[in-house]
């Protein structure tokens, strides 16, 4: 159910691996909270359910998580920013503190056909979308993105001989083990 479900991701994103991903991102996830935000001037910037809802729509996440399933991840988030003491969840508020959570309920329910697929590479999946997505003339200049992705997550690049994981701050590269994928752990130690 969804106790369970918001647990695991509690505890995913409590994960060593997840908490760098997370800090490593966390200049363009502020950037995307500010974006959404409501801020009325005597309360802090927050997110509601509206807020996630035109998140979606301009991310083009819409069509797989309609109004339903978007207001759920919504009220889950704020529910364990209340039971956890977040400023504005007695309100129905989700704070910037709050969005991680959000993200990776919405990586876990909209990659969640692929079963196989672990939790961080859905994730890692949701960043990528959101980079494309941010990298468009119209969202680059509303979220101050200029040359540099939104999100800074490893590229994995393929060639037609051997695929290689480039590592964006370096410039660095590293081969695949011929056994085939790399892990994002692989990834991130490529970092």
């Amino acid at each position: 159910g969804g106790a369970e479900r918001l647990t695991f991701i509690v505890e995913f994103l409590s994960e060593p691996q997840t908490e760098r991903l997370l800090q490593r991102c966390s200049a363009g996830l502020e950037k995307v909270f500010r974006a959404y935000a409501m801020d009325n001037g005597r309360l802090r910037p927050h997110w509601n359910s509206d807020s996630l809802s035109k998140f979606a729509q301009d991310f083009e996440l819409a069509e797989e998580l309609t109004r339903l399933p978007l207001q759920r991840i919504f009220q889950d988030c704020v529910q364990h920013e209340s039971c956890n003491g977040g400023p504005a969840a007695e309100r129905g508020e989700l704070s910037a503190a709050g969005l991680p959570l959000a993200l990776a309920m919405i990586s876990q329910k909209v990659y969640m056909a692929a079963a196989t697929i672990a939790p961080m590479d859905r994730l890692v999946t949701l960043f990528a979308r959101l980079n494309g997505v941010a990298a468009l003339p119209a969202f680059s200049a509303r979220l101050g993105v200029q040359s540099d992705s939104l999100l800074p997550i490893p590229r994995v690049r393929r060639s037609s001989s051997q695929p290689v994981v480039e590592n964006p701050r370096s410039g660095s590269s590293r081969q695949r083990d011929s056994e085939g994928e790399m892990s994002w752990a692989d990834l991130m130690a490529a970092n």
